[in-house]
């Protein structure tokens, strides 16, 4: 069976063994997704080698990085609290001090890096998006 890209297929093309096996690969590895799914080895290394099964990998590796972004923004709130309670308290050491600063001022430069990386992105995207459209 050949499969085509996922946006032109319908919802039968994805078999619920694929669905089930997809998430526990993540998770915990191939053996695993094979076991859970109850198919072959083969059967799987050639899910591996289809667009449908990638993109339903992919799709799932996009919900877990936005997921743990979540949990990461709520636990950011604690992190910036507590490192402000350190420089702001007498008796924290110079040298904890000192460290709380670099901790502060390196991810903010990781921050700035990131954003631009991603402005620049999405600029190529919507460049190449025009040269598509003139085609």
């Amino acid at each position: 069976m050949t499969f085509t890209p996922i946006q032109k297929l319908s919802y039968d093309d994805i078999t619920t063994k694929m669905l089930i096996s997809a998430p526990v690969l993540l998770r915990e590895g191939r053996e695993a997704a094979i076991k859970a799914a109850g198919v072959t080895e083969r059967t799987f290394q050639r899910w591996l080698k289809t667009d449908l099964f990638l993109s339903i990998l992919t799709d799932l590796r996009g919900d877990a990085v936005r997921e743990t972004s979540i949990d990461l923004g709520i636990l950011k709130t604690k992190a910036v609290t507590t490192l402000d309670a350190l420089m702001d308290d007498p008796t924290t050491p110079a040298a904890v001090k000192a460290k709380v600063a670099d901790i502060i001022l390196a991810r903010q430069i990781q921050y700035r890096e990131l954003q631009l990386t991603t402005d620049r992105v999405a600029e190529l995207e919507r460049q190449l998006e025009e040269l598509r459209m003139g085609e």
